[in-house]
């Protein structure tokens, strides 16, 4: 969706649910698509809404979620978790809040590279209502830490994976969240987490004072990892298994002005962005020693 001079896309991968051949191909011109003209790009996995959807079917704490699952129609409850993500993503432009913020905000403040814009986004909590009276500490806390969990995440990547690096973060609290336990939360992932040097103390917070229907707090979290670059090496994959063989390649020629090359161009293309990532993970902090002042013996 577009806001301004800003692209925001959410999109959804149909990795592992693939039901038509050309799929990889679809796939891999939309990412270089993006990956050039998209200021933000929050992408989904159709499993990963799958498993979401087969975990809450079972929830028996929230006999709402389970009422409204049983009677949605093909496809209906996967949508409504995307819903949830957009409402979560926009509600500082809808509701009033001690510290909101808006969709400019989050791609300044978390793109610090062309072509990286890719952000993997967490949930919680999942249900439709919630049976608490009222929402403590604890349960908050516990919010939180559920956005980290691939359970929540809308992504089968791992954003703190041995040799990811945190390259943004936004977390967006709604209902009874403060800002001293916004703060508390960014103090956790600031011990627990690699960071860039810049962006462990640029982390982006929202306060919005109105929560979800149903709930009396909620939590969005968004990460700019480089684990993004496993869902781009599997695009980029399943492009080349089909490319390679030129296999379905003259459905797509049949169309005017399409060439051949766009499909080695679109896989550079990806190739790049993969390769941005592992330049990113493989910088090593520079140690640069304290100054002297020129005829001084007294360092700084």
């Amino acid at each position: 969706k577009r806001y301004a001079s800003f692209r925001f896309v959410i999109c959804v991968y149909p990795t592992g649910t693939e039901d038509v051949i050309t799929c990889p191909y679809n796939m891999a011109l939309a990412t270089k698509e993006l990956i050039k003209h998209a200021s933000c790009v929050i992408p989904i996995e159709n499993r990963s809404l799958l498993d979401i959807v087969s975990k809450q079917a079972n929830n028996k704490h929230s006999i709402d979620t389970m009422d409204f699952i049983a009677k949605c129609k093909p496809f209906q409850d996967m949508n409504s978790i995307i819903v949830n993500l957009l409402l979560n993503l926009t509600s500082g432009s809808r509701f009033s809040g001690s510290l909101n913020i808006d969709l400019n905000e989050i791609s300044t403040n978390m793109v610090p590279f062309p072509n990286l814009q890719f952000l993997a986004a967490g949930l919680s909590p999942l249900t439709i209502s919630s049976d608490l009276v009222k929402s403590n500490k604890q349960i908050r806390e516990e919010i939180f830490l559920q956005t980290l969990q691939k359970s929540n995440q809308l992504l089968k990547i791992n954003i703190a994976g041995p040799k990811s690096i945190i390259l943004g973060t936004t977390l967006v609290g709604r209902g009874d969240f403060t800002l001293s336990d916004m703060r508390t939360y960014i103090q956790r992932l600031q011990k627990k987490t690699c960071f860039t040097s810049w962006s462990a103390r640029a982390m982006k917070i929202g306060l919005c004072d109105v929560a979800p229907i149903g709930h009396h707090a909620a939590m969005l979290s968004l990460f700019n990892t480089t684990s993004m670059s496993t869902l781009l090496k599997n695009v980029n994959s399943q492009l080349m298994k089909l490319y390679n063989r030129k296999a379905h390649t003259h459905h797509y020629l049949q169309v005017p002005g399409f060439e051949d090359y766009f499909f080695q161009e679109c896989s550079e293309t990806i190739t790049n962005s993969i390769q941005s990532y592992r330049d990113i993970e493989n910088i090593k902090s520079i140690d640069i020693p304290r100054l002297t002042p020129v005829g001084s013996d007294i360092s700084l």
